[in-house]
C-alpha cells in the first residue's frame, strides 16, 4: 500500500518560489581586497532577508529551502571598489562561524549544521555553486528568521574573509523587495480587433471570368491511333526478384542507469526534485520517473520520500 497520506504538497507554491526566486538579490560575489593577495570577500547585499520556501511536511516537521543565492567568482577586477578578481587555481570554502539550530547548509553532499565545519565551493576561475540554504520547523511553527553566519577560507594567497551573515526567513510577508508573485496584466494585453479596410468586399475584386468554352486545344487533334504505337514497357522486376540488402544489425541503446533521486530526469539531485516527487506520487506515476523509486522497490511512497529527503538535507536529527 502506499500512503499517500503521509505526503503535503502544495502546487502553487512552485510558480510563487520561481517568481520570487528570481527576483531574489543576485550571487555572492567572490572577490580579493587586494590584487593578488590580501583578504577574501564577498560583494552582496546582505540587508534583505532570503526567503526559503516549504518543500514538504512529513512526521510532523516541514522542510523550507532555497538555492539562491549562490556563490560566484568573477574574473574582472573592480579597482574603484577594492574588489580583485581571484587567481587562478584559487580554491575557496565556507565555513560556519554561527548558525540557528534549525538551519543548514547544503554543499554538494555535505550538510553542514554546526560552527567549524566547512565544505568546498570550487575552483577559481569559473567557480559557480549554488548550496541549499534549508531549515526544519515543526509543522504549524509560526514563521521565523533564521541567520547563517559564515566566512571563506582558501588553503594560500589569500586570508579569510571576515563574516558575513544571512538571514533566512520563511515569512513571505517579510518580503517586500520582491514583486507579487500574481502578474498585473498590460492593458495593451486586452486584443481589440479592428477589421483592416481590405476585409470588406468590394466591387473591386477581379470579377470572376466567364467561362467561355474557346478552342484552347490544340487545332491539330492528335489522332487516337498513336497511342497504340506507344511501346508497352516491361513490367519493372518483382520485389521477389531483388535482393534486398541486408538489413543493418540493430543497435542497442544502454539506458544510463537513472541517478537515485533525480526525479525532474534533470541528471542532477537537488532540492529541484521535490516538487516533481510529490507530483509523481500523487499521480501515481507508472512507471516511475528516472530516479524516483530510491529503494527500487517498484513503489512510489512514503519509504522513497524519506530516502530523497535523507540525500538532499542530510539524514534527520
Amino acid at each position: 500500500m502506499k500512503p499517500l497520506a503521509v505526503v503535503a504538497f502544495i502546487a502553487a507554491d512552485v510558480a510563487l518560489r520561481i517568481a520570487v526566486c528570481q527576483a531574489q538579490h543576485g550571487d555572492l560575489l567572490i572577490y580579493s581586497t587586494e590584487n593578488n593577495g590580501g583578504a577574501l570577500t564577498v560583494d552582496y547585499d546582505f540587508g534583505p532577508k532570503v526567503l526559503i520556501f516549504q518543500n514538504v511536511c512529513l512526521g510532523g516537521l516541514c522542510l523550507y529551502s532555497s538555492s539562491d543565492p549562490g556563490f560566484m567568482s568573477p574574473s574582472a577586477d573592480l579597482p574603484d571598489e577594492s574588489l580583485f578578481g581571484l587567481a587562478a587555481n584559487t580554491q575557496v570554502s565556507i565555513e560556519i562561524v554561527a548558525i540557528a539550530a534549525a538551519a543548514s547548509v547544503k554543499v554538494g553532499d555535505t550538510v553542514l549544521r554546526m560552527p567549524g565545519e566547512s565544505a568546498r565551493l570550487g575552483t577559481a576561475p569559473g567557480l559557480h555553486d549554488h548550496p541549499s540554504w534549508q531549515v526544519t520547523t515543526a509543522a504549524g511553527a509560526p514563521p521565523a528568521d533564521f541567520p547563517v553566519s559564515f566566512k571563506l577560507t582558501t588553503p594560500r594567497r589569500y586570508d579569510a574573509s571576515q563574516t558575513f551573515t544571512l538571514t533566512l526567513t520563511n515569512n513571505l510577508a517579510e518580503e517586500t523587495s520582491t514583486p507579487s508573485a500574481t502578474p498585473t496584466p498590460s492593458p495593451s494585453v486586452t486584443p481589440t480587433y479592428t477589421q483592416p479596410p481590405s476585409a470588406t468586399p468590394t466591387s473591386t475584386r477581379t470579377a470572376s471570368p466567364t467561362i467561355t468554352p474557346t478552342s484552347t486545344q490544340s487545332e491539330t487533334p492528335v489522332p487516337s491511333a498513336t497511342r497504340t504505337e506507344t511501346p508497352t514497357e516491361p513490367p519493372p522486376p518483382s520485389p521477389s526478384d531483388t535482393p534486398s540488402p541486408p538489413s543493418p544489425s540493430p543497435t542497442v541503446a544502454r539506458t544510463p542507469t537513472p541517478l537515485p533521486g533525480d526525479a525532474n530526469c534533470d541528471t542532477q539531485l537537488s532540492a529541484a526534485d521535490l516538487p516533481s516527487f510529490v507530483t509523481a506520487i500523487a499521480a501515481a506515476s507508472t512507471p516511475s520517473p528516472c530516479g524516483a523509486d530510491i529503494v527500487a522497490d517498484g513503489l512510489l511512497n512514503a519509504e522513497d520520500l524519506q530516502a530523497l529527503m535523507s540525500a538532499l538535507f542530510g539524514p534527520s536529527q
